[in-house]
């Protein structure tokens, strides 16, 4: 006996496992013949017509509508066909029974296939998008007035018949109901004849009872047999099944320890949303003071875009007159060079001129000299008579003596000449030094002037590009926190949640609207300079870039350099602009 208490415990656990699987199979069958019978339901053929709203149930289309339903094995097909008479647009939906739970896949145009799960509510059969995405759906079955009348209602992303983008659809499709079965009534019984009807009847009954209670003792004796069977097998399987039971045991603490670890994962997820919905709160609230900041940003825009255009007016005047100012200034060096050598050359003539002056001044004191001591020699050797001079003719020695004093004064008075040329000469170089001078300091103050205002244009560009990088920052950090809060929690068990949609690429535009083209189309060029050393230089809206420069910060566009009569641009994708000049 004592050996056998074991033995019993197992065959009792046994039993009661057999029945607990017994009722949760009879409450899974139960619950999927409901989910059974729901689908049948909507199985068969309809017709009838749809509306199309707008999600804010504004009515965009009304079109005509057929369904068809039909079971290909465990699965119900059904297909949907909405027409208007230019277009139709068709869904086909595959439901099925997967362990208790209604689930369908939906397949659209031009779409991804869709999974749903569904429940019973009621009479109707709710469907929720497994993506989390909006598209659910609902159908409910009902009779009117002997009329069998099927009602949907789904959100599909519909591109026909005109229209684009999510619409919610309402279906109401009809069948005539079933004809019910023509009551027979059922035949009078014949009247036998007879002393006792009733006993023979009463016998008839005993004799199948007594044929039953047969049929019965052979089932029990069957039975007997099959369960002393059973439980040698039973007494075979005893070891195995006390193994079997303590491996349940340490996978049941296995399962507990788990489920333990799956409840604190499932607070910090808790704990997590619940932050995330602080954050994405607060990037709201910092995103409706960004919208208040963008209109004063507009309008501080705008008036700087008034500012850089009379800037740029101002500039490209300003350049003109720096370039007037560069002629006239290369024309009055030009002049001054040519003054200052006709100076020197003025300077030459009049120290050849001084040089023959002086030669000419020795050459008369000689001549004098020379006179002087050949006088008395003259006065000796003349007869005391002296002889009558030429008529008419001046002696010899006033003759030279006046041709030198008429030489000399002619020098002189060329000298005189020569002086006061290069006195003219020399005012002339004085003025041109000072309107040279003058010049200068135009064009230096003009230079003043141009570097202030595109130290003002560059200050006001970096404010801009300042406030453009706020502002794409803030957009991405609302939009991250959007993403993280309408983000599905994971299933608990290891089972990995829905896969997030995938976001778009960045923006091609700025947050004004322009793209790269047209950024690029509208830089001013004012000036290109190609360096030896690989080092381009280009002056655009009174600003120098140079290889490598970011000249837009929200789409990442750099000035890459000079190629040919084009500066090439590239942006943060990669692409590659060019700008002829």
């Amino acid at each position: 006996m004592i050996a056998a208490s074991p033995l019993r415990i197992l065959l009792v656990r046994e039993l009661l496992l057999v029945v607990l699987l017994s009722l949760a199979a009879s409450m899974r069958a139960d619950d999927e013949g409901a989910l059974r019978a729901a689908l049948d339901r909507v199985a068969g053929e309809w017709t009838g017509e749809a509306q199309i709203k707008a999600m804010d149930g504004f009515v965009l289309k009304t079109v005509s509508a057929a369904r068809r339903a039909t079971w290909e094995g465990d699965t119900l097909v059904t297909e949907t066909v909405l027409d208007d008479g230019t277009g139709a647009y068709a869904v086909v939906a595959r439901q099925t029974i997967r362990l208790g739970r209604l689930e369908s896949s939906v397949t659209r145009p031009s779409q991804p296939v869709d999974r749903y799960y569904g429940e019973l509510s009621g009479a109707a059969v709710a469907w929720t998008n497994a993506e989390g995405n909006r598209r659910d759906a609902r159908e409910q079955v009902s009779e009117r007035g002997g009329v069998i009348v099927l009602e949907t209602s789904s959100v599909e992303p519909i591109r026909v018949f005109g229209l684009s983008g999510l619409v919610r659809v309402e279906g109401k499709f009809r069948r005539p109901a079933s004809a019910q079965p023509a009551v027979v009534p059922a035949p009078a019984p014949a009247v036998q004849s007879g002393p006792a009807p009733a006993l023979v009847a009463e016998l008839e009954m005993l004799r199948r009872s007594l044929d039953e209670e047969r049929a019965a003792v052979a089932e029990w004796r069957t039975r007997t047999e099959q369960a002393e069977g059973r439980a040698a097998a039973a007494e075979c399987r005893a070891q195995s099944l006390e193994t079997t039971v303590n491996d349940t045991r340490a996978t049941s603490d296995r399962l507990t320890a788990e489920l333990g670890q799956a409840r604190q994962q499932v607070a910090a997820l808790e704990r997590e949303r619940a932050s995330t919905v602080e954050r994405l709160a607060a990037a709201e609230t910092r995103s409706a003071g960004v919208a208040r900041d963008a209109e004063s940003d507009a309008l501080a825009r705008r008036a700087l875009e008034d500012r850089v255009a009379a800037l740029g007016t101002e500039l490209a005047s300003a350049a003109r007159e720096r370039e007037d100012l560069r002629a006239r200034l290369t024309g009055m060096e030009q002049a001054a060079a040519q003054a200052q050598h006709d100076n020197e050359g003025l300077v030459t003539v009049n120290q050849r001129l001084t040089a023959e002056r002086d030669a000419l001044a020795s050459r008369l004191e000689g001549a004098e000299a020379r006179l002087a001591a050949a006088a008395p020699a003259a006065a000796t050797v003349a007869p005391a008579s002296p002889a009558p001079a030429a008529e008419g003719g001046p002696s010899f020695s006033a003759v030279m003596r006046e041709q030198l004093v008429a030489e000399v004064q002619r020098m002189e008075r060329r000298v005189l000449e020569l002086e006061s040329e290069r006195n003219t000469a020399r005012e002339q170089i004085e003025l041109t030094q000072r309107q040279l001078e003058e010049t200068r300091r135009l064009r230096d103050d003009t230079l003043l002037r141009f570097q202030t205002v595109v130290a003002e244009l560059n200050a006001m560009r970096e404010e801009k590009e300042r406030l453009a990088r706020a502002n794409v920052s803030l957009q991405a950090e609302v939009r991250q926190a959007q993403q993280t809060a309408r983000a599905p929690a994971p299933v608990v068990g290891g089972a990995a949640g829905p896969a997030p949609a995938a976001s778009g690429a960045a923006p091609a535009t700025t947050f004004d609207g322009k793209t790269a083209d047209m950024i690029i189309a509208g830089l001013q060029i004012i000036g290109v300079t190609r360096g030896e050393g690989g080092e381009d230089k280009a002056i655009l809206d009174g600003r120098v870039y140079r290889n490598g420069d970011l000249v837009e910060a929200q789409l990442g566009i750099t000035f890459v350099g000079i190629d040919g009569n084009a500066l090439v641009f590239q942006d943060r994708r990669g692409r590659e602009y060019r700008r002829r000049f």
